[in-house]
């Protein structure tokens, strides 16, 4: 069957000699196979070996053992070519070599390997590791084909986690978190429901670096604020973006050295835009506290100021002596995103407006029954802290 393997006895698997379900293996799956646990116990290194293992992953691309043993034949047969180089240095070969074209070294090659199956097999953790074993030998020199190989996969599908970690990982190793930055502004433009871009973005603004300054992270911040509020405004129901907009907030409130009014001017912020997506909700829930009451009630933005914050005792949506609302009184078919509704009502709650904070999750708790539980558990969490 293999004329050129003539010098292999081929190894068969073992099988039981009853087993219970035999595996229909097709004859060249089990030929191929069977030779590749020969030279896996020989230890056989060369270039047979290693279009054998290439035979294999074509009919098996998650075989984990075959992965493992192709990238010892690569850096086997690499380290015997630079060792062959070497060697013709030495006697005096060099010039008739660089006068030749050059060829593409063996890890070059084997990136291209690994991009074209990382293509076939977009899912296959195997082949990612490969290419990320490969790109560490080339360095910095493979960080564009690297872009591109994980771009093409994205193409295929846009939240594909492996193409994602992949390519975090390449961005963080060569220092390419500006450009990363740009490419994931135009995949949310794309599908403002990415979560997979969502998150590498954070994680390559937000990077771990030392030298970024507060002033510099401030600075970042404003901005990231202005962009996660054009993409709400988008699609106000996305999650993806009101839990971006959630984490920019609270790395920033957790910095070290930050001084608590930048703390407090960027919490205002946040508040500003879930108030904005939420007027339906608090304007209703309004009408009824002073329907119930038989007074005004301060509506939630009637006393913004643009010098400072509402003041503690007009800030919230109901007067301080009000009670929550029975929810059968409440509508559940307000366009409002209850995303808006709960970061606002998590909001009110960590600067002490308990009393909002709860009519809020009552509200929570009529309007997402599927949640109800949790809602209801919040509410009840706020009471008992207002005492």
């Amino acid at each position: 069957r293999r004329p050129e393997w003539s010098d292999v006895t081929p190894l068969a698997q073992p099988e039981p000699a009853r087993p219970v379900v035999a595996i229909d293996y097709r004859p060249e799956y089990v030929d191929a196979h069977d030779y590749f646990r020969a030279i896996l116990k020989s230890g056989e290194v060369s270039r047979r070996a290693l279009d054998l293992t290439a035979e294999c992953l074509r009919m098996n691309g998650a075989n984990y053992t075959v992965w493992h043993r192709r990238w010892a034949l690569v850096e086997a047969l690499a380290a015997a070519e630079a060792e062959r180089s070497a060697e013709a240095d030495t006697r005096g070969e060099k010039g008739d070599r660089d006068a030749k074209p050059m060829r593409e070294s063996l890890f070059d090659l084997e990136f291209a390997y690994a991009a074209a199956m990382a293509l076939e097999n977009p899912k296959n953790y195997q082949v990612w590791n490969h290419m990320r074993l490969v790109s560490a030998v080339l360095g910095k020199a493979s960080a564009d084909r690297n872009l591109t190989a994980t771009k093409e996969a994205l193409e295929l599908d846009a939240k594909n986690i492996h193409a994602w970690t992949h390519r975090g990982w390449v961005v963080k190793k060569f220092g390419l978190q500006d450009a990363e930055r740009r490419f994931t502004e135009a995949m949310i433009t794309r599908d403002v429901r990415n979560n997979s871009a969502w998150n590498q973005r954070f994680v390559v603004t937000f990077s771990e670096n030392d030298e970024v300054t507060n002033e510099a992270l401030k600075r970042t911040v404003d901005s990231e604020l202005a962009f996660v509020s054009r993409k709400i405004e988008i699609a106000p129901d996305n999650e993806s973006a009101w839990n971006y907009l959630r984490g920019v907030a609270r790395l920033f409130a957790q910095t070290k050295e930050i001084e608590t009014n930048d703390v407090a001017l960027v919490t205002k912020r946040v508040e500003e835009i879930a108030r904005a997506h939420c007027s339906v909700t608090l304007s209703e829930m309004n009408a009824l506290f002073r329907e119930k009451e038989g007074e005004d009630v301060v509506p939630m933005d009637a006393n913004d100021d643009k010098n400072g914050p509402p003041s503690r005792n007009t800030r919230g949506a109901f007067s301080s002596s009000a009670k929550e609302t029975p929810p059968a009184k409440l509508s559940s078919d307000t366009n409002d995103s209850r995303h808006a509704v709960s970061l606002l009502a998590d909001v009110l709650f960590s600067s002490g407006d308990c009393v909002s904070a709860a009519a809020l999750y009552e509200r929570l708790a009529h309007r997402d029954p599927i949640r109800a539980n949790y809602w209801t558990h919040m509410r009840d969490e706020t009471r008992r802290s207002r005492g």
